[in-house]
């Protein structure tokens, strides 16, 4: 299997824009870039299987796998200002070199390959007892040379209980499986040249004269090793009632070795970040599926239920220094998720009978202001008092689907719900010159968001009184969290299949017409009850942050997997309505 994509991109901005301005060398401000970029990728799978079944009993299924495959990808990129005319665009360009100059040009090249290696013995017998066992090794070009190879067994077995003699006769029994295994995983995704660091190019002056130089922008880790995973598991299948009630309980165990993460570094390394295995985790879990057909009738109506819902408890259990058991610059602590926020802690607004107390403290702690704990007790508020404030991993999360059909109606309802975990609202945790944020609100600026805000005649515990300095900064980042809880309908489906006896003097054999809800309403979410959110949910991956940016003191963008729900200021998840017709001729 192989696959070719090619993508070029040509956009020009004239100077009668709105976005780009007055000036008075219009052509001076014209615009325009050229991008050409190309990839393959090639898949040579090659498998040879053996089956054979002995006696009537007995039977064995053998498996062997060769799998290449290789990606390969190059851009060429440049875009400059003043471009002379209109009609010149991106069309001979180089002609006008001495009008035109360049903002920008690049050239990137990427190439990776993975090999792998898998065989596969599946015996079972009468039947009821199955034994499998995998071998899989795989290389990649990603790792250096030392540690391109990791190997990852795995053995599985399961017995079907419900084909014994002395369960055959329980009628209202109509499966039952039982399964457990043990096996191994590993990813290798980090970028094709991780292990060789990167350069960066900047300019500096030497002598009269100013020379462009390189320096090391990510540092090199020839050591860089596979993330694996070894999991052990439980399970049991069930069916009750010819199926009408069926389903799935599996509980696991897993650890993890050799995170794969980009670790930042302080700025005495001369560079910002490397590609490390910084950790280890381990965790447990549950996962239940369950499927229902509470009625079924001759009439035609039928009434399905499918439901998931499921469980996850992870920890750090080491760090990539020996004996250290936290990295505060990155979010990690032994004993903790991997994805935590690291803040401090708000108890509320300073009132104004604790004035005194605050006093004691000094600034920024004064009446109308943030109130954080003062962990140690020390009378003091600094690094020292800062904590754990929340995870991103919450208690469980569960699916939920109904789907009714009558005759030639059919209408489904999808709902998932999230319980537990800390969400970030970034529009109350504003420093900057951004939007958002109570600083501004403070600072004469409109059009922000409505707050509980302190006053004397409003001793509020929520929001810090509006003030022309912001004089919070210390603590705002602690006005952006949370309760991630929400139970929330993610779509209604609702059609109708036209009879057929309407339709064949059309010349239709089908037609079915339908309307669909996306987002119709939220039944629970205290962010929304608050008045802290329109939806508890981000939009797109933009919106999907990094447990280490939402560290407010410091940390990396880098630090762990993307598993946080951030709401910024941006269009939250839409309600849409859909109507549609499907015919077939």
């Amino acid at each position: 299997m192989a696959d070719f994509r090619t993508e070029n991109y040509d956009t020009y901005r004239g100077a009668n824009t709105i976005l780009t301005g007055v000036s008075s060398t219009p052509y001076l401000s014209n615009t325009a870039s050229v991008s050409d970029g190309e990839a393959w990728n090639y898949d040579i799978y090659h498998q040879v299987t053996y089956d054979k079944k002995i006696a009537d009993k007995h039977r064995i299924n053998l498996t062997g796998l060769f799998e290449v495959q290789e990606g390969e990808s190059t851009n060429t990129s440049f875009s400059g200002t003043g471009i002379p005319a209109d009609y010149v665009q991106n069309t001979n360009a180089a002609q006008y070199a001495s009008t035109i100059t360049a903002s920008a040009a690049g050239n990137n090249y990427s190439k990776s390959g993975l090999i792998s290696y898998m065989a596969r013995l599946n015996y079972t017998f009468n039947e009821k007892y199955n034994l499998t066992a995998t071998y899989r090794r795989d290389a990649s070009s990603r790792l250096s040379e030392e540690n391109k190879w990791t190997d990852y067994p795995a053995l599985a077995a399961s017995w079907n209980a419900s084909e014994e003699s002395f369960l055959k006769g329980i009628s209202w029994l109509s499966n039952l499986r039982v399964r457990a295994g043990w096996g191994k995983s590993a990813n290798q995704a980090v970028a094709p040249y991780a292990t060789l660091g990167n350069l960066a190019s900047n300019n500096y002056n030497f002598g009269g004269s100013t020379v462009t130089g390189f320096y090391v922008s990510v540092l090199p880790n020839p050591g860089l090793k596979w993330e694996t995973t070894t999991t052990t598991n439980f399970g049991v299948d069930f069916g009750f009632f010819r199926n009408r009630l069926s389903g799935s309980i599996d509980i696991y165990k897993a650890t993890t070795e050799n995170i794969l993460v980009r670790k930042s570094l302080p700025l005495s390394n001369g560079a910002d970040a490397i590609v490390t295995n910084a950790a280890s985790t381990k965790s447990h879990g549950v996962e239940i599926v369950l499927s229902a057909v509470p009625i079924d009738t001759k009439s035609g109506f039928k009434w399905v239920i499918d439901a998931n819902w499921s469980m996850n408890r992870e920890e750090i259990t080491a760090l990539e220094e020996p004996g250290k058991t936290q990295d505060i610059g990155n979010g990690w602590f032994v004993g903790q998720p991997l994805t935590v926020i690291y803040d401090f802690k708000k108890i509320g607004i300073w009132q104004e009978k604790d004035a005194a107390l605050a006093a004691q403290y000094g600034a920024p702690q004064a009446v109308g202001r943030i109130r954080v704990e003062d962990k140690n007790n020390d009378m003091k508020i600094d690094a020292n008092d800062m904590q754990v404030v929340g995870t991103f991993e919450p208690k469980w999360v569960a699916g939920f689907t109904n789907r009714f059909t009558y005759k030639g109606f059919d209408l489904s309802v999808v709902a998932f719900a999230r319980w537990g975990g800390t969400a970030v609202a970034t529009y109350f945790q504003s420093n900057n010159g951004g939007t958002g944020g109570y600083a501004f609100f403070g600072q004469a600026r409109g059009n922000q968001w409505k707050v509980d805000y302190w006053t004397k005649t409003n001793p509020t515990n929520a929001f810090p009184h509006p003030e022309g300095q912001a004089l919070n900064d210390n603590y705002a980042s602690t006005l952006g969290y949370y309760d991630a809880t929400f139970i929330k309908v993610r779509s209604i489906n609702i059609g109708y299949q036209i009879p057929s006896k309407f339709l064949t003097r059309a010349g239709i054999s089908s037609c079915r017409v339908f309307a669909t809800v996306t987002n119709p309403f939220i039944v629970y979410s205290p962010m929304v009850r608050d008045g802290y959110a329109i939806d508890p949910e981000g939009t797109g991956t933009a919106n999907i942050g990094n447990p280490a940016v939402l560290t407010p003191q410091g940390g990396s963008s880098n630090a762990a997997p993307n598993r946080a729900i951030t709401l910024h200021i941006t269009t939250p998840p839409t309600r849409e309505f859909l109507f549609g017709l499907n015919l077939k001729f």
